[in-house]
């Protein structure tokens, strides 16, 4: 399956705090606000959340199953699928017809789950979990991670090493992370030379052009004009104390 759509993994526990996951289901409706689609795993608990979130949004989810059809998730959970569907959401089913949950099963979902996604979401983990499943596979496939930060319990315990060995990006605000999809979603500007090199090197965080001309190796004069061509091309914006940063299309 492609789809050219900004696509956000969300993933975390079946047993998720309250506050996590009512967090998730905003973080679904902003995804379809972009226009996105949400991926999640079809579980209880955070999967829930992300596929309801993007469904009562009116946007398109996928949920992504350990089995083949007619088996599904949590055979107890029969209706959820069905108004999943009628809803507009999608199932996908990584199995022939027939093959039921096995052993393996899970990780091998979780990286069809990582692989469709272009940002994956953790949204509550223990150290041992098929959260930090999915966060040590996007990890390998060099998938951008963004964890939602929780105490210094076990619940969270897999949180906080996705964002301390993984370099994981701690979602502080619901904004700063719109700002990325964003970010994501905004077409690239056609770019070459100094102007292509400044570009790539300026992130969603400020930067001064001394700071840019030690990444490029270009000399701050060169960094400087062509930072005036991006700024008059309506593609970067100066702020305050003279940093620069790329613009966030609102």
């Amino acid at each position: 399956m492609r789809d050219e759509r900004l696509r956000v993994g969300i993933v975390g526990s079946r047993a998720a705090i309250p506050c996590v996951l009512a967090l998730v289901r905003r973080l679904a409706a902003m995804v379809v606000r972009l226009d996105g689609v949400v991926v999640s795993g079809g579980a209880f608990g955070a999967d829930r959340a992300a596929h309801v979130g993007a469904l009562d949004a009116r946007g398109r989810t996928w949920a992504i199953l350990p089995c083949g059809a007619p088996h599904i998730t949590n055979p107890t959970d029969e209706h959820f699928f069905p108004n999943l569907l009628e809803r507009g959401g999608t199932i996908i089913r990584p199995f022939a017809d027939g093959v039921p949950i096995r052993p393996g099963g899970f990780q091998r979902r979780n990286g069809v789950l990582v692989a469709l996604s272009q940002i994956v979401v953790v949204a509550q983990a223990s150290a041992k979990s098929g959260s930090m499943n999915s966060a040590h596979q996007a990890f390998k496939r060099k998938r951008e991670i963004w964890v939602v930060p929780g105490p210094t319990s076990p619940e969270f315990e897999g949180s906080w090493k996705v964002i301390d060995e993984m370099g994981g990006v701690m979602l502080r605000s619901e904004k700063a992370f719109e700002r990325r999809l964003r970010e994501l979603v905004t077409p690239r500007p056609a770019l070459e030379g100094n102007e292509l090199r400044v570009f790539e090197a300026l992130g969603s965080s400020a930067k001064h052009p001394d700071e840019i001309a030690l990444e490029t190796g270009l000399a701050t004069p060169a960094v400087t004009t062509a930072l005036l061509t991006l700024a008059l091309g309506d593609v970067v914006v100066e702020g305050s104390a003279g940093l620069f940063q790329r613009k966030v299309l609102v």
